[in-house]
């Protein structure tokens, strides 16, 4: 959903908006529109498999 709300901000800032009032419009802070994303299934992998290992062990 983050990614379709960055989008769109992208979209409104080359239709000439501020990148300000772009965010406020889609509903998406400023923070966000900036910081770049993170795959946390990557970075959590190690403890995901952990999970389902005993998920799997467990009834």
């Amino acid at each position: 959903m983050t990614a379709e709300k960055r989008e769109c901000v992208s979209i409104l800032v080359d239709a000439g908006l501020s990148i300000v009032k772009a965010c406020l419009f889609v509903g998406i802070g400023r923070a966000t529109f900036y910081r770049p994303e993170r795959d946390w299934r990557k970075a959590d992998a190690a403890v995901i498999d952990a999970i389902n290992a005993v998920l799997e062990k467990s009834p």
